[in-house]
């Protein structure tokens, strides 16, 4: 590797990519250091000025989806020091959960879907693993969601669990 700044990328046993920069000065550098574990794979996607790297990484990260559908925390560069990224500290811990779990394969988006799509979806295919499924989704995801904003399932029958039933409204 050269002194060049660069930006990389970082993809995980399970495809899940990861855009960053580097300003090329340590030989060695494996990207976002603790955050990203020895399984990930390391693939240079250009070489530019200092100046560019901000600019650079965030198109990257756009071309390659890499917020939605991916491991970055942040559609920025530099993560949480970009000032345009305001996030509470609930929020930052939120996201760091999000790199942990793409290190482990339980990778879960975040996610502007809203709740009504996540009703709509779980009552048209009747329980919430299939919906998660369906939108790319972890199941956690629709079900903290539902569980954050006091939305209990009810399924066939009139019983508020079981295995195997289908939801049929929310309450």
């Amino acid at each position: 590797m050269s002194n060049n700044p660069y930006i990389y990328m970082m993809t995980n046993p399970q495809g899940k990519k990861y855009i960053g920069q580097h300003n090329g000065k340590k030989k060695n550098y494996r990207g976002s250091g603790r955050e990203l574990d020895k399984t990930f794979t390391k693939r240079i996607l250009l070489y530019c000025e200092s100046a560019d790297l901000n600019r650079n990484e965030e198109a990257l990260i756009t071309a390659y989806d890499t917020y939605y559908n991916g491991c970055n925390r942040t559609p920025y560069a530099i993560g949480f020091h970009n000032p345009r990224w305001k996030m509470s500290a609930e929020q930052k811990r939120a996201y760091s959960e999000k790199l942990r779990k793409c290190n482990k394969g339980g990778f879960i988006k975040p996610t502007g879907i809203s709740t009504e799509v996540f009703k709509k979806e779980v009552i048209q295919l009747g329980n919430i693993a299939l919906a998660s499924r369906k939108l790319g989704i972890g199941f956690s995801t629709i079900h903290s969601r539902f569980k954050k904003e006091n939305i209990t399932c009810i399924y066939e029958g009139g019983r508020n669990k079981g295995p195997g039933l289908k939801v049929v409204e929310f309450k």
